[in-house]
């Protein structure tokens, strides 16, 4: 009985060990993962060629100057026709442009201060001597006459207008943007007398792209803030609107000629000192913020 149990113990044994063979449960094969094929491995492309970078252009704008004081070109003053032109010797460099529009019936030799101030720091000051500058299209002449000359950038320009040309200088803007677009423009609004001499004010102010400075004056009973307000709550570009402290309708060139150099510098060079100058005036006692 028990050589019986033994033989019988050792046959399960080897059932089991002969793949189940005898009744026992088959292994399950593990189930396959699909594996994406692998893809190929791509060349390498080659390094891309580095851009030159553009020549750095010689402006005869500087940047450490005091903008309360004349700069120290030394001005030619010339006409051709009724363009008033007030050019600094220089020496090669390219000047940036300057365009002056007058008030109603004024001279330009009314404001002198501010014209000598951009010409002496390098500034081609091209000016045309109208009593009505507000549609901006004599400003235009004026500018493309300059852009005509030796040495004279054709994408930088300062527009400042007093009165009537406050949106002189801002219809000379909208011009400008609409023919030349790669344009860039200090938009500065003297004491402006907005919709003079332009009936479409409203439509075309809203359309200026550049950075505009409008100024009023705090004594100022001809143009008040009130006057101001039509036009500059249309403008959508970067603006600011300072107040010059002290300033009647009548003798705001020192308030342009140095706040507007300033802002010039800052826009069409970005000049840290001229930026910092800028931001600072209201700071002063001749200055105050209406909007920033």
């Amino acid at each position: 009985m028990n050589a019986l149990s033994k033989m019988f113990n050792l046959g399960l044994v080897l059932c089991f060990l002969v793949f189940n063979a005898c009744g026992g449960v088959e292994k399950e094969e593990p189930k396959q993962i699909h594996k994406p094929l692998p893809k190929p491995v791509p060349s390498p492309k080659p390094l891309p060629r580095p851009v030159p970078k553009p020549p750095k252009i010689n402006y005869c704008v500087k940047e450490n100057v005091d903008f309360s004081k004349n700069g120290s070109y030394r001005i030619k003053t010339r006409s051709a026709g009724r363009i008033k032109i007030m050019e600094p010797v220089t020496d090669g460099c390219i000047r940036p442009i300057m365009t002056f529009c007058n008030g109603t019936g004024a001279s330009l030799f009314f404001y002198n201060e501010v014209l000598r101030r951009f010409a002496s720091h390098g500034y081609y000051v091209s000016s045309y001597e109208t009593t009505q500058s507000g549609s901006g299209k004599q400003a235009l002449q004026a500018v493309e006459y300059a852009m005509k000359q030796k040495d004279v950038s054709k994408y930088l320009v300062a527009a400042l207008g007093h009165s009537q040309g406050g949106q002189g200088a801002a219809s000379v803007t909208y011009e400008l943007e609409r023919k030349y677009p790669d344009i860039l423009v200090a938009s500065i609004h003297g004491q402006p007398a907005y919709s003079m001499s332009r009936s479409d004010f409203a439509r075309i102010l809203p359309l200026i792209k550049s950075p505009v400075f409008a100024i009023s004056g705090s004594r100022d009973t001809v143009v008040p803030k009130s006057w101001v307000n039509r036009g500059f709550p249309l403008i959508k570009a970067d603006k600011v609107w300072y107040e010059a402290v002290g300033a009647t309708h009548m003798n705001p060139q020192s308030w342009f000629a140095t706040g507007g150099l300033a802002f010039s510098n800052m826009v069409l060079f970005e000049h840290k000192k001229a930026e910092n100058y800028f931001m600072g005036l209201p700071l002063t006692d001749y200055w105050k913020v209406v909007y920033q």
